[in-house]
């Protein structure tokens, strides 16, 4: 949502996602994405983990 929010500012009429949108595709999306950071972490060439500020946090290769 907070993507959205951004691009609804610098878009400038360009379409964008509603909340409902969002949230749709995010039911699509959100057990594929857990699955993966379960389990694709073990066969990952590098792991890139982010704060809550999306900000860079750490790096591991593997």
């Amino acid at each position: 949502m907070l993507q959205e929010k951004k691009l609804r500012v610098s878009s400038k009429g360009k379409k964008v996602m509603s909340n409902k949108e969002i949230n749709r595709f995010i039911m699509f999306y959100e057990r594929l994405t857990k699955h993966m950071l379960k389990n694709l972490g073990k066969e990952a060439y590098s792991i890139i983990k982010i704060d809550k500020s999306h900000k860079l946090k750490s790096i591991k290769y593997n």
